[in-house]
């Protein structure tokens, strides 16, 4: 039955995210049409704080505890952590395991997460060069418009 909601709650999840990276990318399309908003969207991606940080970290924390819990199956950790709740409120925890020294757990990796450079230039390259082309226009716009002023 826990296996039953778990699933099913990761799919509403899903559905839910879906949903909303829809509306982002319509909102940001949106947004590209305006110079402003483009410059703020390339250095967004550019520095690594768009959007996608959050799905990021998520996606990094979830491969993370899979691969801790893979290794703590590997030591064979031992730890148990339990918790009590007693009549009128009262609480208690207590852990049980191997002794203090083998408590301190080696070998894991720390969790870090990593955006390359690359990925970020290539997120923000159409950015970039719309940002570039609204330059370029607005410069032959205001050229042309000087060859044509007439100074009498």
């Amino acid at each position: 039955m826990d296996q039953k909601v778990a699933e099913n709650s990761a799919r509403i999840y899903e559905d839910y995210y879906n949903q909303k990276n829809q509306q982002e990318l319509l909102a940001f399309s949106l947004a590209k049409i305006s110079p402003a908003s483009q410059f703020q969207l390339a250095t967004m991606k550019l520095s690594g704080t768009d959007v996608g940080l959050k799905k990021r970290y998520e996606d990094a924390m979830k491969e993370y505890k899979k691969q801790y819990s893979n290794f703590s199956q590997q030591k064979n950790t031992g730890f148990n952590f339990r918790i009590n709740t007693q009549g009128r409120g009262s609480t208690s925890a207590s852990m049980t395991g191997r002794s203090k020294e083998s408590r301190h757990v080696r070998g894991t990796e720390v969790h870090r997460s990593r955006l390359f450079l690359r990925t970020a230039i290539a997120g923000s390259l159409v950015d970039l060069g719309l940002l570039t082309l609204f330059n370029i226009l607005a410069f032959v716009g205001a050229f042309v418009a000087f060859l044509r002023f007439d100074m009498r």
